[in-house]
């Protein structure tokens, strides 16, 4: 839990101290750490079990859980765990109840299994429509992981976003703990030897971003977000364009995934997408489909030049013969023979230009041409297109369409 200098109580009176069996039956310990415990329990007068978090009062104070609490009780979204009872303390503990997620944290779903591309892009939805509500208020939630996402449905179709014990407005001053993990962006990575730092939106942006890939692939990207981590060094080398070499874990993300991956994962801050950014995205598909894996791409289309200049070249010779062609008195006699001939003059060239060298001589030429003939008898039409429309099978295709 951090510890801020915004509150967000809405008051800070003095908190009834109970026991926990005078209204909860505790069934079973659903996870422990060093902050504490959440029970199974089940209300002694309705029977509706409930997830009880307690929190060890010698490592919290007051007024945190006071703020966890108030968030968690008065924030009303459908992707947003809520508080189902009231704020008491035991003798050792701060206790409140939260409903009750019968399937479990996305951490121990994705640990037993592989998820399909529909219900990941489901969790993106809610996870980022949740962010998106708290951004509205100007609060960042600040723990976005597979352990903070409860499950309601076994299919995924109802996630919650649960844990606002790192929840605050935005522009706080959070005085910094240890950081670390891919959850966490490079400017809390690299921030080591400050005494805390000011939150932003953009710290859930990055984080939904991971997670989204930590679904996609079932493994974080990488250990830590500094470029001293090799995985991490490499995604950014791609992300600046220094590399067209897709990395890694992204080998089978579409276009626009890689598109919404480098924009979400942005190490600016400032100019990171925000959340609701996803929305745009959840009708593409995000995955490479099995049957398409020869497709695969180990470059970026994206930066991948999209002429082909051996081609463009070759193209260009053609217009120009053809020119001085119909310079020439026509001939009718000789009409016939030049008919026969163009073709076979196409795939001369075709193979003289598909030299290396040649091919090396016309690197640099980046027209696009446009030839075409035709006779009342027989036609022939060779069509070379440019970048802003469909390439021909010589050329390097890609589907790269802006939000």
């Amino acid at each position: 839990m951090l510890t801020s200098t915004d509150s967000g109580t809405g008051g800070s009176c003095d908190l009834p101290e109970e026991s926990l069996s005078d209204h909860y039956d505790i069934l079973n310990i659903l996870s422990y750490g060093r902050m504490g415990k959440i029970y199974l329990a089940a209300e002694r007068v309705m029977g509706v079990e409930v997830a009880l978090k307690a929190v060890c009062r010698d490592m919290c104070r007051r007024r945190d859980i006071q703020r966890e609490f108030h968030y968690a009780s008065h924030l009303d979204h459908p992707n947003l765990e809520a508080a189902t009872g009231r704020l008491f303390q035991t003798d050792l503990y701060f206790v409140y109840p939260m409903e009750y997620a019968h399937y479990g944290d996305l951490a121990s779903y994705l640990s037993s299994r592989t998820i399909e591309e529909v219900p990941i892009r489901w969790v993106a939805e809610q996870v980022a429509s949740a962010l998106t509500y708290l951004h509205s208020f100007q609060l960042v939630h600040g723990n976005v992981t597979p352990a903070n996402i409860l499950i309601f449905r076994p299919n995924l179709s109802l996630v919650k976003l649960t844990d606002f014990g790192s929840t605050c407005r935005s522009g706080t001053f959070v005085r910094r703990h240890h950081f670390t993990g891919p959850y966490t962006p490079p400017e809390l990575s690299r921030s080591e030897g400050v005494e805390g730092y000011y939150t932003g939106t953009s710290l859930d942006s990055w984080a939904l971003g991971i997670l989204i890939i930590h679904c996609l692939t079932g493994n974080k990207p990488w250990t830590t977000s500094d470029v001293s981590d090799p995985e991490y060094a490499a995604f950014r080398s791609w992300q600046r364009a220094k590399s067209i070499r897709v990395p890694r874990p992204f080998k089978r993300f579409t276009v626009r995934l890689l598109r919404l991956v480098r924009r979400l994962l942005e190490p600016r801050g400032w100019s990171r997408y925000p959340a609701k950014e996803v929305f745009k995205y959840l009708e593409d598909d995000w995955l490479i489909k099995s049957r398409d894996r020869s497709d695969s791409h180990d470059f970026d289309p994206s930066l991948v030049p999209l002429q082909n200049s051996l081609f463009q070249s070759l193209n260009k010779d053609m217009v120009k013969n053809s020119c001085e062609q119909k310079q020439e008195p026509e001939d009718q006699e000789k009409q016939p023979q030049e008919r026969v001939s163009s073709p076979r003059r196409f795939f001369a060239e075709l193979l003289r230009f598909s030299s290396p060298n040649t091919s090396m001589r016309h690197h640099r030429k980046n027209h696009a041409w446009h030839h075409s003939s035709s006779s009342s008898s027989s036609s022939s039409s060779f069509t070379w297109l440019n970048s802003s429309s469909s390439t021909s099978s010589f050329s390097i295709s890609t589907n790269y369409s802006s939000v």
